[in-house]
């Protein structure tokens, strides 16, 4: 593992070149556009990646894992620093191997919705230089979502500050909610649009439920003939 970084000055670094546009700018995806979904188990300092690499408005995707190192500890507030590498360095594996551009990435995890406006989705996009999301499956952000309807695709908006950082979702009625946030270049309304997009009959979306369930068979060195393992 490699020695600790300054989180603090590359957090500072990130923030500077965030963008996320203003509501009035709609990110569109059309029929075909690639959207990578990741995930990732852990074994030690050994990260087990699974990327759902999906063609939007399409019933195609193909499953692609990529073993990477754990090169920098864990420190609290700074999830992002530890996970973030070993997801780039699986993007710039699968990035290598496929030749159409990667449109948008769906990470996991929080992005805007974060206490420092910079999750593990937001890290993600800005060092891939990807349009990126994150769905989380907790808030970070004390709020009252008890006005939350019960029925699927109802939603409230997470604001701090006057400011729409993220969405709390009902992906299916009667359950949990979800926590769909914006990453990189992408606005919280389009963020919102995507996550309810990709609702399947499971509480998880289901490129995220698939990139789950393949990372965590991947961990166990249980890798289906369908999946491609990058080296």
């Amino acid at each position: 593992m490699q020695p600790d970084m300054n989180y603090e000055k590359e957090l500072k670094m990130l923030q500077a070149l965030q963008e996320i546009p203003d509501e009035d700018q709609e990110f569109t995806l059309s029929k075909g556009d690639l959207i990578c979904t990741l995930d990732v188990q852990y074994l030690d300092n050994e990260a087990y990646v699974a990327m759902d690499l999906m063609e939007w408005e399409k019933e195609i995707f193909q499953i692609y894992l990529s073993k990477e190192e754990v090169k920098h500890p864990y420190k609290p507030g700074f999830f992002a620093f530890r996970e973030g590498p070993v997801l780039l360095a699986a993007i710039r594996k699968l990035q290598a191997k496929i030749s159409d551009e990667i449109r948008l990435l769906i990470i996991d995890g929080h992005g805007t919705a974060h206490p420092r406006r910079m999750g593990l989705a937001s890290w993600v996009g800005i060092k891939a230089n990807l349009c990126s999301m994150g769905i989380a499956k907790d808030t970070l952000v004390k709020m009252d979502f008890s006005e939350l309807g019960e029925k699927e695709t109802a939603f409230l908006k997470l604001i701090v500050e006057d400011k729409w950082i993220g969405s709390v979702l009902r992906s299916q009625t009667g359950i949990k909610a979800i926590f769909p946030s914006a990453g990189f270049r992408i606005n919280q309304s389009s963020t919102l649009q995507i996550a309810q997009s990709i609702r399947g009959q499971y509480r998880i979306p289901e490129p995220i439920r698939r990139a789950d369930q393949a990372a965590r068979k991947f961990s166990r060195g249980e890798i289906e003939e369908s999946m491609i393992l990058l080296t």
